[in-house]
């Protein structure tokens, strides 16, 4: 991201690594002691690069992304039919979408109900986030004819 000219994407939406432990193999475990560190610098990059940005993050991260730096709007997306479970007990059943930056237009809602279906071709990613939302987010946070990077 060193190399990409300030302000030159018009949207950046990604799902990072949540800090789980997952295993990408040789070159990439996401358990990190420093996590956080990790967080700052590749946010503070994206922030650079991009007019907005928008990226879902673990609930229990949200006070640290606060702290970082005060979102735009924090949007929602519903699945009643999430399995992972929470500390406090009950299972998950909404993510938070963080924005940053400018927007490109005025977004339709805050909030969308797309429930988890199966899906091809992912992998064992640990939490994947269903096609539709991504298209959804995409239509809602950027124009035709703008760049996109995930």
């Amino acid at each position: 991201m060193k190399d990409i000219p300030e302000n030159s994407i018009d949207l950046i939406l990604t799902d990072p690594p949540y800090n789980i432990g997952k295993n990408y193999g040789e070159k990439y475990d996401d358990r990190q002691n420093n996590y956080y560190d990790w967080c700052k610098l590749w946010f503070k990059e994206v922030r650079r690069i991009s007019k907005l940005v928008a990226f879902t993050v673990a609930k229990r991260d949200l006070p640290f992304w606060f702290k970082l730096e005060d979102p735009v709007w924090v949007f929602c997306w519903y699945s009643s039919n999430q399995c992972g479970r929470t500390w406090v007990g009950g299972y998950i059943s909404w993510e938070p979408v963080l924005t940053y930056g400018k927007f490109l237009k005025k977004a339709s809602r805050d909030g969308w109900y797309i429930p988890i279906s199966i899906q091809k071709n992912i992998g064992d990613f640990p939490v994947p986030k269903p096609l539709k939302l991504w298209q959804i987010l995409v239509k809602e946070f950027s124009n035709e004819g703008n760049i996109v990077l995930d």
